[in-house]
């Protein structure tokens, strides 16, 4: 049947994505799911400092990870999701900062203090924590950033004082706080603030 999709195919196994990455340098973008890499699998990554954007997902990575992605100056996409290893300690170190564009860290146990660091990225986008550590400590350290877009807290400790903050994005068009404990009322001065700011919420 020629309507019908074409099943999805298993991921590789790590002995594949090692024989196939062994000694690449010149990749732009790297996209691993669900392959259970060690870190030291990643090395070769820091060998490519043209890598505009990386992926990680479900990969058990933790923070050992940023020491290969640290010497990379282009890298604008920056993706660590669904590895609760990851907290983001070390994220200081990383040479991408004044060009980061789009991070993901949804489903790790990123922390407020690795947030702090995206303070100092200027061209910042989008910013998904949906489900890490997160509290209303990073929102008050995002605030300052002008080019912040979307904003995803989702089921995080995120306050009526964190949502206090988000009023003084400006620039923001989207923010979802799905499954945060946050009031109507809260809710409702943000969308007050922020009339272009399109906000996805549930209890």
């Amino acid at each position: 049947d020629r309507g019908q999709a074409p099943p999805d195919l298993p991921p590789p196994t790590r002995e594949d994505f090692v024989a196939h990455t062994s000694g690449l340098t010149h990749l732009r973008e790297l996209f691993a799911r669900k392959i259970p890499l060690r870190e030291s699998d990643l090395a070769f990554v820091a060998n490519n400092p043209g890598l505009e954007k990386l992926r990680l997902e479900q990969v058990p990575v933790g923070d050992g990870v940023l020491e290969f992605i640290a010497p990379l100056r282009k890298l604008t996409t920056l993706g660590i999701s669904n590895t609760p290893a990851f907290t983001g300690r070390g994220m200081e170190k990383l040479q991408c900062l004044p060009v980061l564009d789009d991070f993901v860290v949804h489903g790790t146990g990123f922390t407020d203090s690795a947030a702090r660091v995206l303070a100092a990225c200027p061209r910042l986008r989008l910013a998904h924590l949906a489900t890490t550590a997160i509290t209303d400590e990073t929102l008050r350290e995002l605030k300052g950033i002008a080019t912040l877009q979307q904003l995803y807290p989702d089921q995080t400790k995120v306050t009526d004082a964190g949502l206090a903050e988000v009023q003084e994005m400006a620039g923001l068009k989207g923010l979802w706080i799905v499954n945060v404990p946050v009031s109507d009322a809260a809710v409702a001065a943000v969308r007050k603030a922020l009339q272009d700011c399109r906000i996805t919420r549930t209890p």
